[in-house]
This record gives structure tokens, sequence and C-alpha cells, in this order.
């Protein structure tokens, strides 16, 4: 079940996060706090139940669209749709940054049927642009 996070997930999202984003892509409690006072940002998580969370997304509104700001799988529930759902949480128009070597993400930007939009970019590394300029149907 997909649905909105609740204070009580974050302590869940930051688990999934510190095994997902590491070195300088590491997040920590102060900045998903200040990320999520922003106007425009919502944070879903996918769980079964109250105490198992198994994914979240962090979405930023912007115009004309959304963007992925992060999404991240525990590592129990990879390659099993977990981020292929909470991708479908987003309205397009929408975009995602990736990493270039992150090919486990770009594989699932992929198979959720998004579009590879640009070459690698350099910026801290190199990033890779997908977007969804339409709502699955």
């Amino acid at each position: 079940m997909i649905r909105e996070a609740t204070p009580s997930d974050l302590a869940a999202v930051l688990e999934i996060a510190a095994d997902g984003f590491k070195g300088e892509d590491r997040i920590g409690p102060a900045w998903l706090i200040r990320k999520l006072a922003q106007p425009g940002t919502t944070l879903h998580v996918e769980s079964l139940g109250a105490d198992c969370v198994r994914g979240f997304v962090l979405i930023e509104r912007y115009r004309p669209g959304e963007l992925v700001r992060l999404i991240a799988v525990a590592p129990s529930h990879r390659r099993q749709g977990v981020g292929r759902a909470l991708l479908g949480k987003l309205r397009a128009p929408a975009s995602a940054w990736v990493r270039a070597e992150n090919m486990a993400s770009r594989a699932m930007f992929e198979n959720a049927s998004w579009n590879l939009a640009t070459r690698p970019t350099r910026r801290k590394g190199e990033w890779v642009y997908f977007t969804r300029l339409r709502s699955p149907s």
C-alpha cells in the first residue's frame, strides 16, 4: 500500500536512505526535515501495514510537473516492483536525475516506462535525466 508518510515513518525512511545513499549522496534527519518543510514537497511510503516500510519517494512539485528528489527501496524488498509502484505516485510531466553508474535505478525508471532524456551530465559525478510526459494508463 502506498500512502503519504507520517512522522512515525521517518526512522524507517532514514534507515532505507542510509543503505541507498552513500558518501556525498548521504542524507540525514535534518536535511529530510528541512526538505519536508518546503512547500510542494511530499514523502510517500510503500508499506505492508504500519510497521513495515519497504520504500519511499520524496517528490517536489514544480511547474509544470513533479521531480523525484529521492527514491529508495529496502534491500530485502528490491526487484519486487516496489520502486515502480512508488514512481506511479507521480503525475506527469515528471522528471528525475539518476547517477549514471546506478544501473539498478536506471533499470527501475526504464521498466516503469520513463524516458532517458539526455546524455550523462557532469555535476558532482555523471548523472542522467529521466522524464515521463504522460501518466500511465
